[in-house]
């Protein structure tokens, strides 16, 4: 008998899709729009990508699952985004992921997304067609830091079994700091400086209190600087920093050295494995993490189906 397998919707560089395989799944299809994007998760994890706009997907042509996932973009409903509040394009988004569950009836259905899509018309959408399909739900709002990713990342995440219970889900697991996730990395990462405002808010702080993760997304005269402490997971990775490329991050190490963090260490506060192949593109690679399912995360949600 051969592994279960997995199709993924919105794919993007397959984070869900690897914590599928650690969990013992096979991957099978998966759909993402950004060329880029599916290039590099064609790269890493196999399967068929298909590279096409989710509106022009046809679940007709799609192999039958064991479990379908999904994490529709999340750009309306992001709290970064100014421009928030949603639109047409995520109603007709969740009706083709409605269309996808009805036709392959998946024993499993996953949904990830960010906390304010729980309130939409486009996830009632999908949450009607499960119930008509007759899918046992729960849905709730999880922090990754509580499955062992170094991050404190709070998203929906939904789970649907075709007729039958969903199993518990796995108790919170103590949360591991970012300096211990890159410890080994951080030392021989290239030297940064700090901004003069981030210099003016660090005056509370000392040399017992390193290190210290700081955000460095230019001037934030409107709020105070952003820091973790050494066993506290980092704060959420954003596909996008306020520079516009990547999201960037110092450490502030004893001896007040200043590191910038790199895509390596950025991989690992989101749990990606060492070995991921990435472009070599900044803005794309930190785009790719920073809208990504965290691999460990999915992985214990989904190893007791």
């Amino acid at each position: 008998m051969g592994k279960p397998i997995f199709t993924s919707l919105f794919s993007g560089i397959g984070g869900c899709d690897l914590g599928a395989i650690a969990a013992g799944f096979e991957p099978c299809e998966s759909v993402e729009f950004d060329p880029q994007l599916a290039e590099l998760h064609e790269a890493n994890i196999g399967g068929k990508c298909h590279v096409m706009d989710i509106l022009d997907a046809n679940p007709m042509k799609f192999e039958k699952v064991d479990v379908l996932h999904a994490s529709p973009v999340c750009k309306s409903f992001s709290t970064a985004n100014a421009k928030k509040g949603e639109k047409q394009l995520d109603v007709d988004c969740a009706r083709k992921v409605a269309e996808f569950i009805k036709v392959l009836q998946p024993p499993t259905f996953t949904l990830e997304n960010v906390q304010a899509y729980g309130k939409s018309k486009a996830f009632n959408i999908i949450v009607e067609m499960l119930y008509s399909q007759g899918y046992w739900i729960n849905h709730q709002v999880l922090n990754a830091a509580d499955f062992g990713v170094p991050q404190s990342r709070r998203r929906l995440i939904l789970i649907a079994v075709k007729g039958g219970f969903i199993p518990a889900l796995p108790l919170p697991k103590k949360h591991i700091g970012w300096y211990k996730a890159i410890k080994d990395k951080v030392h021989d990462l290239p030297d940064s400086k700090l901004a003069d405002w981030q210099i003016r808010a660090l005056a509370p702080y000392d040399e017992s209190d390193l290190p210290l993760l700081l955000e460095n997304t230019g001037a934030r005269s409107d709020r105070p600087l952003q820091t973790r402490a050494a066993d506290e997971p980092c704060w959420t990775l954003r596909a996008m920093g306020q520079d516009g490329h990547w999201h960037r991050a110092n450490a502030l190490l004893e001896n007040a050295k200043i590191k910038a963090l790199d895509i390596p260490c950025l991989a690992r506060l989101q749990s990606f494995p060492d070995d991921y192949k990435w472009s070599g593109k900044k803005s794309l690679d930190g785009k790719g993490i920073g809208n990504s399912v965290p691999p460990l995360m999915y992985q214990k949600l989904i190893a007791g189906l």
